[in-house]
């Protein structure tokens, strides 16, 4: 882990010290893993905090678990990136059925999150246009 990762790694570890979040690093990309109810204020702070700055949302990705049953849970991973620091950071978060949308933090989430929601019927709360993206497209 680069010296840039290990001293971002203990600063979140301070400052969102009253979340419960697993810090992992994997080929130079530091990953959080959070609880669902609590991705939306991490996601605020990262994006928000003068020390951290990930101004933007690449991607979000649904991988489905083996898990059968009513008590199935999916990971949900945000992608972030600081273009300043040329760094990326995982958010993982384990799901059920729902989730906090992000697009108040990062408007590049409201495409994002239409689409995993299409996939995987995750639905993301409070989204202002939660329409079908391929509902009506003909192959």
């Amino acid at each position: 882990m680069t010296i840039f990762l290990e001293e971002l790694s203990e600063y979140i570890k301070k400052r969102l010290s009253d979340y419960k979040i697993e810090l992992i690093s994997m080929n130079d990309v530091l990953c959080l893993q959070v609880s669902s109810r609590d991705v939306y204020n991490i996601l605020s702070f990262l994006q928000h905090d003068t020390h951290s700055r990930f101004e933007r949302l690449e991607n979000i990705i649904f991988m489905r678990n083996q898990q059968e049953g009513e008590n199935e849970k999916n990971t949900v991973l945000y992608v972030l990136s600081s273009l300043e620091k040329k760094v990326s950071l995982h958010i993982k978060t384990d799901v059920q059925r729902e989730v906090r949308s992000v697009t108040d933090i990062y408007k590049s989430a409201g495409w994002l999150e239409r689409a995993v929601w299409e996939e995987s019927g995750v639905l993301f709360l409070d989204h202002r246009d939660m329409r079908h993206l391929f509902r009506n497209y003909q192959y």
